[in-house]
């Protein structure tokens, strides 16, 4: 007979909470099937009108009693140059089921050890100060701002295009 595992559960449970904290105004979607990347969630502003901003989502879940496991996670080294590859930033979550919130950091963000050559996977530090919030979301679109426009200053004028 089927079963039902805790770890399904528990991502289920995860993305109800993670679904309930996005603002109303906003949408998440979710990737099926996900490689590496769980949702992604459009921004829109406050008048309704879609920014052409977006965060890709990365969620993580976890029933561990300890704090200090909640607060980290890790991830395969080739995982985070495809997070680093995309368009948009990566924010990755975690959920404590025992807390009942999420922690979260930006895939980008210097919080972790560089990978040393040969090295297969970085964890991932969550700071304590990090939990996600309906309120949290609208300083992170400032955050999504910042994190183009700094992509965008990597490339500068003149570009050189082949044209056939």
């Amino acid at each position: 007979m089927p079963k039902r595992t805790r770890s399904h559960e528990l991502e289920s449970e995860s993305f109800r909470k993670f679904e309930s904290l996005v603002p109303s105004r906003w949408v998440f979607r979710r990737k099926d099937p996900d490689y590496g990347i769980d949702g992604e969630i459009e921004i829109f502003d406050d008048e309704g009108k879609a920014t052409g901003l977006f965060i890709n989502i990365q969620l993580k879940s976890t029933d561990a009693p300890e704090i200090e496991d909640c607060l980290k996670e890790s991830f395969q080294v080739e995982t985070l140059k495809y997070y680093s590859s995309l368009e948009y930033p990566v924010l990755i979550a975690k959920y404590s089921s025992m807390l009942d919130q999420f922690y979260f950091t930006w895939s980008h963000a210097k919080n972790r050890t560089p990978a040393e050559k040969g090295q297969k996977t970085v964890t991932v530090r969550f700071p304590e100060k990090n939990i996600l919030t309906r309120e949290i979301f609208f300083q992170l679109k400032d955050d999504v701002t910042n994190y183009l426009n700094y992509r965008k200053q990597a490339l500068r004028p003149p570009f050189k295009f082949l044209l056939l």
